[in-house]
């Protein structure tokens, strides 16, 4: 098993992004003196999956003892953030 952790460690793909992301990209590379975008992306991955993880856990809170037990997430606002990545709007 260690072994294939080795392997897949860091995979190099190829996305498409529109033109408006990319220079956003490279305004927040020069800001923050990286080279290249990988470490930013990343960044950005893993946030939306946590985000999507605590969601998702607030989602099974609520679903076992109501709404209203008193957690101070907007489960709207977790959709709206999670769609507004994937239309990139």
């Amino acid at each position: 098993m260690h072994a294939w952790a080795c392997i897949f460690k860091d995979v190099r793909t190829t996305i498409e992004i529109p033109d408006d992301l990319r220079q956003r990209l490279v305004v927040e590379a020069a800001r923050t003196g990286v080279r290249g975008y990988s470490s930013i992306v990343e960044a950005a991955l893993r946030a939306y999956f946590a985000g999507e993880e605590r969601a998702e856990r607030v989602r099974e809170v609520h679903d076992l003892f109501g709404s209203d037990v008193g957690l101070s997430v907007d489960l709207g606002d977790a959709a709206s953030t999670r769609d507004s990545w994937r239309t990139g709007r």
